[in-house]
């Protein structure tokens, strides 16, 4: 029996009161209640979600597709786009009646594209270990996925291209950290989402002996690297050998820098005298090595005539090689020099080769400062380049005609008087036999200017006739600003960029290419 004191209700375990004034002779049965598990009701995934992702707080959740009734689903039952889940939990061995709701959005993980091997020839550097520009792969690994909205960051393991942390920054100038080979970790994810996806890069240091590497030998044994411009293929280094093609060797091996190294009239050579190590072996040569019938250049190449030598400069310029990356006149200086700190002095010259040398050398041509040896003077400073032609001055043949580049000026030089004596010491570049087919001669679809530039970079399409999406983005890969251009000439404002060198993409359905600027 039970008896009740006082007048007011009196709450006895959850859902249960006692009535004053009653008398009961039977039991009471306690129910209780358990509450639904908490948590937002609408949860975004990427593809490959399951039901464990959903994040709700409570004990002993169970999963349904329905809000009540039905079966309970297992934990790794694969999350459908659009989908409202609902959830219970149980305490004490009571399941909640109630169930939460959660809709599930889910978004498509991007494709990456596995991108080919990168392979380099073991030219420079410790042996097995070479500088890749690990941004000329993002093309190829961004496929079909839209650069506006999406970003590419390299890492050099697994674990941190997952969390996406401590990503490569100098993707444009990576030295592999293990010999020969390395396999690099790329992560291509959406902006919006974070859904992502890694695939791998093998870099690969190819030995000079492997099939890999078509490298060209001199006659004393000398590998040199080369480079396609227009239809010409140039070594890209000087030349170094004290050989002819046919194994004569230069008769006199001249080590002096005055005296009678000007007087000679047969072929001879002196080392670059540079107290520096990268110029080991480097060589200079007299005009009548240059000229000489058993050719001083490997086999199959030659030392280029003034002509062939104009041909290079007017595709440069044509396509935009100039510092400012307009089409007329001859500031392509920087894009044949390298970016060897010996060519700065100081000049602070807009589109000189020794200002801002990260500009230089987007041909390839990689022009060391080799400085010469004048007949009269003697050995010049290190911010100075000249190669011979085969061609004599027409209307004075004490003269030949020369190239070279100054870290003060912006123009591939020209002359013959000034300082063209045949018995100065020149560098020698030489250029391939045979011409290659036109189809390398492409005109690029755009040009950036001025470059590098502080607030404001112009941008004309001169070869594109169609709108255009532009995308401005970091070497790691994240886009910084987007837009469209309608005009065969736009501008862009790029004045809340860091100091820095980024790449501007132009894409439309005929064309996706990329250069650098730099932001000053």
């Amino acid at each position: 029996m039970f008896y009740f004191v006082n007048s007011s209700a009196e709450t006895v375990g959850k859902g249960i009161k006692f009535i004053d004034n009653y008398f009961y002779n039977k039991s009471i049965n306690k129910t209780i209640i358990t509450d639904p598990p908490t948590g937002n009701s609408t949860q975004f995934f990427c593809a490959g979600a399951i039901l464990s992702n959903i994040q709700v707080s409570g004990t002993n959740i169970k999963w349904y597709i329905s809000s009540s009734g039905g079966n309970i689903l297992p934990i790794n039952t694969l999350l459908v786009n659009n989908t409202i889940y609902h959830a219970t939990q149980t305490i004490g061995g009571v399941e909640s009646n109630s169930r939460i709701a959660v809709l599930v959005i889910v978004d498509p993980t991007p494709v990456a594209t596995q991108p080919d091997d990168y392979h380099l020839c073991d030219y420079n550097g410790a042996v097995g270990y070479e500088t890749f520009n690990l941004s000329t792969t993002m093309a190829q690994i961004f496929g079909v996925n839209s650069i506006a909205f999406h970003i590419i960051r390299y890492f050099t393991n697994y674990t941190d291209a997952e969390n996406g942390t401590n990503n490569i920054n100098n993707v444009a100038n990576y030295t592999n950290t293990t010999i020969n080979t390395q396999t690099i970790y790329i992560r291509l994810e959406n902006n919006a989402s974070g859904c992502y996806d890694i695939v791998t890069l093998q870099l690969i240091v190819d030995p000079l002996t492997s099939g890999q590497c078509n490298y060209v030998t001199d006659a004393d044994g000398n590998l040199y690297n080369t480079v396609v411009i227009g239809n010409q293929e140039w070594l890209s280094e000087n030349l170094k050998t004290t050989k002819y093609c046919n194994g004569d060797t230069l008769p006199i091996n001249n080590n002096n820098s005055t005296g009678t190294w000007g007087n000679l009239t047969v072929g001879a050579w002196n080392f670059v005298n540079s107290n520096s190590t990268i110029y080991q072996n480097e060589k200079f040569y007299n005009w009548y090595a240059a000229s000489d019938s058993r050719n001083i250049c490997p086999c199959n190449w030659h030392v280029p005539t003034d002509n062939e030598w104009t041909i290079l400069e007017n595709y440069l310029i044509a396509n935009g090689f100039n510092y400012d990356g307009t089409t007329n006149g001859n500031k392509i200086a920087k894009a044949m020099a390298s970016q060897n700190s010996f060519w700065s002095n100081g000049t602070q010259t807009l589109g000189a080769v020794g200002n801002n040398l990260l500009l230089n050398n987007s041909s390839g041509f990689n022009a060391l400062p080799f400085g010469t040896t004048l007949y009269q003077y003697g050995y010049t400073a290190e911010n100075y380049t000249f190669w011979w032609s085969s061609n004599e001055w027409i209307t004075d043949n004490t003269y030949a005609i020369w190239r070279g580049l100054s870290y003060q000026n912006n123009n591939l030089c020209s002359g013959a008087p000034d300082i063209g004596m045949k018995g100065n010491g020149f560098s020698i570049r030489c250029l391939k036999n045979n011409p290659l087919s036109t189809e390398n001669q492409t005109k690029s679809s755009f040009y950036i200017y001025p470059n590098p530039a502080k607030n404001i970079i112009s941008i004309n399409l001169s070869t594109v006739s169609e709108p255009s999406k532009y995308i401005i983005y970091e070497t790691s890969g994240k886009t910084l600003i987007k837009g469209t251009i309608d005009n065969e000439n736009s501008s862009v404002n790029i004045s809340e960029l860091q100091s820095g060198m980024y790449y501007l993409t132009i894409m439309n359905d005929n064309l996706s290419e990329t250069k650098i600027f730099i932001k000053q």
